[in-house]
């Protein structure tokens, strides 16, 4: 059997019969898997031969090790923390969408039934992260994820460049250039956190390599919604980073740019250049037909066309757009469910930083400080990836998204029990 495929399986069966007594191995192999695990690739072809949801099979070891070890598991619902209900809240909108908008049809269904199934993840990863070093433990795998990540990009065959963009390499989620590119551009934020706080220099080297190869990855995308985003989430740390490692966070931006500059390519740059006349640009010429076709739409049904819907429906309105998806996270919420969905979207956003914000007051003062400033800038940078890079694709229904979203209840929580341990 070949080696990647005896690698995959050896962390998929250590992490699954692990999470029957230690769930946080669960939720640690689930992600992993659900980013990595690609039946596009050869050693994944190799895998989908045998009958096995690798992700969902995982999801179920995890539940079992939840039960399993039920006494150290507070299933509550905590009623102050409303970012979590708010998922919940989110998913019921989703829900009566099948009743509001059009006739739902077989992609309504699937739609539905992934949200629903992340919202019970959701309520698993919440309830097992709630330690800093389970916490630290979830930014390991994300790490090791993204060098898994970086190096197969690094080693991708010429059949998987369409159009001189890489394409297929990670899970169901990260099939496209531009998801693929998103995720990798969120986690390189948790790699530049983790080589500051690195203290010994083979580690902090490891880190370094390592997130070469990611953002080397990232420019095999020729993705221009990461390079934005990116470039945002770059005038946030020069603006908003912690004032004890500013002079380190600058140098380690400034190496991190003539890395970048050294990486590309003339094929890049000339896809960049598009971005300075998107009018001449036939992709970005028809997200501007989508989006004015998609306010049509929001008069005729202020309350959602139903999920799964968007690109049935737009059509009606241009016939240059018809079948195609909403290229902006926005647009398809209220395209899909309404006005009310989207003011509930921008809600959970809105808690999103107040949580952020949250974090900070909670441990000033505190020895947790430091490194609480540290995680809560990492997934800073990492959640304004993912918002920015969504103003020209749809990530309503990315997973990962919802996994940085819920990363910060999960972050109050292991701060919380830490400063009460300590007392």
């Amino acid at each position: 059997m070949p080696l990647k495929v005896l690698l995959f399986l050896s962390i998929y069966l250590t992490c699954a019969f692990g999470a029957l007594f230690d769930p946080i191995l669960g939720v640690c192999g689930y992600i992993f898997t659900y980013s990595v695990y690609s039946e596009h690739v050869w050693w994944g072809a190799i895998l989908a031969q045998y009958p096995i949801r690798y992700s969902f099979t995982m999801a179920l070891f995890l539940f079992a090790g939840m039960l399993l070890q039920k006494n150290k598991i507070n299933w509550t619902i905590r009623p102050y923390n409303k970012l979590e209900a708010s998922f919940y809240l989110f998913i019921g909108i989703i829900a009566l969408s099948l009743i509001l908008g059009i006739a739902p049809n077989t992609h309504s269904y699937d739609l539905f039934n992934k949200m629903f199934k992340i919202s019970l993840f959701l309520f698993m990863f919440i309830r097992v992260v709630n330690t800093l070093k389970y916490y630290q433990m979830l930014i390991f795998t994300l790490i090791a994820t993204g060098m898994f990540l970086g190096f197969q990009a690094y080693q991708a065959p010429a059949s998987m460049f369409i159009r001189g963009r890489l394409n297929m390499l990670g899970g169901p989620d990260f099939a496209g250039a531009n998801e693929f590119a998103t995720f990798l551009g969120a986690i390189l934020c948790f790699f530049g956190v983790a080589i500051l706080k690195a203290k010994k220099w083979p580690l902090k080297f490891l880190y370094i390599i390592g997130a070469a190869f990611v953002l080397n990855g990232i420019i095999l995308t020729r993705a221009r919604a990461i390079f934005i985003a990116m470039l945002a989430a770059t005038i946030y740390a020069i603006i908003f980073t912690p004032k004890k490692w500013r002079k380190q966070i600058l140098i380690y931006l400034i190496l991190g740019g003539i890395l970048f500059f050294q990486l590309v390519d003339p094929g890049f740059f000339a896809r960049m250049k598009t971005l300075k006349n998107p009018e001449q640009e036939a992709s970005a010429v028809s997200r501007l037909w989508i989006w004015r076709a998609s306010l049509k739409m929001l008069k005729d049904y202020p309350l959602g066309v139903g999920i799964g819907n968007f690109g049935r429906m737009i059509g009606n309105y241009d016939e240059r757009v018809i079948g195609r998806d909403a290229h902006n996270t926005f647009v398809r919420c209220y395209g899909e469910l309404g006005i009310h969905g989207l003011a509930f979207f921008m809600f959970i956003i809105l808690l999103v930083f107040k949580q952020l914000r949250h974090i900070q007051n909670i441990t000033r003062g505190t020895p947790l400080e430091s490194r609480a400033n540290l995680e809560v800038f990492a997934l800073s940078l990492a959640i304004i990836i993912y918002l920015v890079a969504g103003l020209s694709h749809t990530h309503l229904y990315i997973e990962a998204q919802w996994w940085l979203f819920a990363m910060l209840i999960c972050l109050e929580k292991a701060v919380l029990n830490e400063i009460q341990r300590s007392k």
